[in-house]
């Protein structure tokens, strides 16, 4: 047993062979887990920057990842699809994978056989094989990441390795940003090593390669996008992460108990390669250490460790499937060690050499068993397109774009934006539930409306797109963020807004074909009066025996609309309503007087206290009924130039000083949001904005950023905003701008009403 490690000899004929063989399992393995479409979010932000790089709109999202769409571009122009470029881009990372990790697990322990087994297990590792192919730059990044360790290792010795190494880190970087964390702190160690060895120039040489590299795509990248806007986006991103998704944002035990399990539990799959791959790797540690292996301990520790705990704690725990990547060669490379070398000294100790061909034997069980755990997952992905992007052609085909709105949860805007690039009408549903439909500044209402959801809509027809094998799906779920799973198009609803569920709802819930929600034992809903005269629809269920008298109180707007008792189960009622005038949004409220819990009933296991279900809750107009909204003015006196566009923004510019928007009545509260941007003079100042609703001032805002970005968030209480029409005004000063004869204020693009009832 040697008491040092040795470093690793020279390449091989037979390394090389190895590597090939991995190069061609590589190149099979990325070809049966290639994807047959785009999918998650940010695959779409990606297809995006290959017509339109823009970091300020997340396109893609910062830092910018500048290499990797430059590349996307160079596959785009050869293949004219935006999913067969980055495709093909990952094809050409991925199929080097496998030989990648095994030269560099041959620096780390000198050994080929565990360098090829641990680039066996690597290769197959359920999160690896599922996000390897995909159209994202985690893949690449991985890849290159490990090349670029390999020539750092072998920067040790190597000079050219080492200003080689440099170059590359650079220019990877710009593919991937978390290569910095996963490659900065070794690169760091060799170049102090090669310090103490006083070879100052070879250390300024792999820097100045380094940093060149970096500068190539850094600087274009400050240059197209403008350092301001860059550094404002990136602050921003870097504030969303640091307050949504690291460790410090989430400090309950549950929570900490979560991400410990998405970024050490589920990206291995199930609990049996779990279990194999933890007990290997704790075997490799224990080996390494009786053999005083202390080389490669201190380069896993150096090349892993750090990237290890940055994607802990920096990174969201639904996303650590995909985030874990950096760090699956460690695991990797310890149980490879771990199964070789713990059959070689077993051997050697009761002198059965033949022991040792132990080790591989069970490489290639463990690789086979995580094949067939994953391979339902790579064979529906590759075969069908996936639910986000089915959806999306559905509403490509159905949609007019001149004429329609579509009505979607935030989470689809990046597909509505690349899928269906002509749109002109898109409203988003609110993480609250509430649709801001009423832009206040362009109110024009088609007549057909499609909503695009995660839940469906209870009541309403439509299409529904899942993944089409179960298994698959549900396995899925767990090496993914477990989004865009379950996607539903409904409508046309003619002139019918969906219902935006307030308080007291529970989620929808699906059987076959049947969709509903509970209610609790007071609910209330948001209607949008799109006529004089509307129809509410009401179809609900109690399904309990225990609560066959119940009384069931309708109220709109506070006023009682009808008060049933139903003798039997069911409620099916249709009421004509005249909602209040002017009001651009009524509340409905539904209360009964008896509730049960089903598992106190010992009806099934559900320990929610519920009233209602409610299979249909539709608010639509009355035959022949005047419509409410045909102005695009509706809203709008004094102070304002007419609408402007450019296809799927709409603004308005303030002409006068003090500008000016009636805002209708809304019982219970309402919620006003603001967004636009202020006016950048000759001099380069732009003009502070003061807030007022009712003649008192609620805000002052200042412009954000090198775009003069305003947004405003308010509630305005039940006492003002019931009574209505409110006067609401906008004071800026007016400023001279270039190109244009107008003296300009502020520009609004969205002024939200909505109610705020049940918040």
């Amino acid at each position: 047993m040697s008491t040092a490690s040795t470093p690793p000899r020279a390449d091989s004929r037979a390394d090389l062979l190895i590597a090939l063989a991995l190069l061609m399992v590589g190149a099979i393995a990325r070809l049966l887990a290639m994807p047959a479409s785009l999918w998650e979010y940010d695959d779409i932000l990606f297809a995006r920057a290959l017509h339109k790089f823009d970091v300020t709109i997340h396109s893609p999202h910062p830092p910018g990842y500048p290499v990797f769409v430059m590349l996307g571009r160079l596959g785009y122009a050869l293949l004219g699809d935006e999913h067969r470029a980055y495709a093909a881009l990952s094809l050409v990372f991925g199929m080097s994978l496998g030989a990648s990790l095994f030269y560099l697990c041959r620096e780390i322990f000198g050994d080929s056989m565990v360098a090829a087994m641990a680039a066996l297990i690597g290769s197959f590792v359920p999160n690896v094989w599922v996000h390897g192919s995909a159209s994202r730059s985690d893949g690449p990044g991985l890849v290159l990441g490990t090349i670029c360790l390999v020539l750092i290792l072998r920067g040790v010795r190597s000079t050219s390795a080492l200003v080689a190494a440099g170059a590359l880190f650079g220019f990877s970087a710009g593919v991937r940003s978390t290569v910095v964390l996963a490659v900065g702190p070794a690169f760091a160690v060799v170049l102090i090593s090669r310090l103490r060895n006083r070879q100052r120039r070879l250390v300024v040489a792999a820097i100045g390669a380094a940093t060149i590299a970096t500068l190539t795509w850094y600087v274009p990248l400050i240059l197209y996008t403008g350092w301001d806007a860059y550094r404002v986006v990136v602050a921003e991103h870097l504030r969303f992460i640091s307050s949504t998704d690291a460790i410090w944002a989430h400090t309950s035990a549950v929570e900490l108990l979560r991400r410990f399990e998405r970024f050490f539990i589920d990206i291995w799959g199930p609990p049996y390669i779990m279990a194999a791959l933890y007990a290997c790797s704790a075997g490799g540690l224990v080996l390494l250490t009786w053999q005083r292996r202390w080389r490669a301990l201190g380069w896993l520790a150096v090349c892993f460790l750090p990237i290890t705990a940055f994607s802990f704690a920096i990174n969201a725990a639904m996303g650590a499937p995909l985030y874990a990547l950096p760090y699956v060669p460690l695991f990797a490379g310890l149980a490879a060690f771990g199964l070789v070398t713990g059959p070689r000294v077993a051997g050697d100790a009761v002198g059965r050499p033949m022991l040792a061909v132990a080790g591989p034997a069970l490489v290639g069980a463990l690789a086979i068993a995580m094949i067939t755990w994953t391979y339902p997952i790579v064979a529906m992905m590759r075969t069908e397109q996936s639910p986000s992007a089915r959806a999306m052609q559905y509403l490509r085909a159905k949609l007019d774009p001149g004429r329609d709105l579509l009505y979607l949860e935030r989470l689809f805007v990046p597909h509505a934006i690349f899928y269906l690039p002509d749109l002109r009408m898109r409203r988003e549903i609110g993480p609250e539930g509430i649709a801001p439909d009423t832009n206040l500044i362009h109110p024009l209402y088609p007549r057909r409306v499609y909503s695009l959801t995660t839940e469906p809509v209870p009541g309403v027809g439509g299409q529904s797109f899942q993944w089409s094998s179960a298994v698959g799906a549900q396995r899925l779920r767990r090496m993914s963020v477990g989004r865009f799973f379950d996607i539903h198009v409904t409508g046309p609803f003619g002139d019918t807004y969906p219902v935006a569920y307030l308080s007291g709802w529970f989620p929808s819930e699906r059987s076959g074909e049947q969709t509903w929600r509970w209610m609790a034992g007071r609910s209330t809903a948001a209607l949008f009066n799109t006529a004089k005269r509307m129809v509410l629809r009401l179809h609900a269920t109690i399904p309990d025996p225990a609560t066959q008298a119940a009384t069931v109180v309708l109220r709109l707007d506070g006023v009682e609309l009808e008060r049933l008792a139903p003798a039997g189960h069911t409620i099916d009622r249709t009421v004509m309503v005249s909602p209040g005038r002017g009001r651009l949004w009524s509340i409905l409220s539904i209360e009964s007087d008896r509730t049960f819990v089903p598992i106190h009933r010992q009806l099934n296991a559900d320990d929610r206290e519920l009233a209602l279900m409610c299979q249909e809750l539709t608010w639509s107009p009355a035959p022949d009924s005047t419509p409410n909204l045909t102005s695009a003015n509706a809203f709008m006196g004094p102070g304002w130039y007419p609408l402007e566009t450019n296809g799927q923004s709409v603004w308005r510019w303030t002409i006068e000083e003090e500008a000016v928007v009636y805002l209708p009545p809304a019982y219970g509260g309402a919620r006003l949001e603001i967004r636009g941007h202020a006016a950048k003079g000759r001099d380069g100042n732009r003009p502070a904005v003061t807030v007022r609703i009712a003649g008192e001032v609620i805000d002052r805002i200042r412009p954000i950023g090198a775009d003069a970005f305003l947004s405003g968030n308010y509630r305005v209480p039940a006492s003002l905003a019931t009574t209505g029409p409110l006067e609401f005004t906008l004071s800026a000063d007016l400023v001279d701008v270039h190109g244009d004869s107008r003296r300009l204020g502020v520009a609004v693009t969205h002024l939200g009403w909505l109610p705020a009832e049940g918040r």
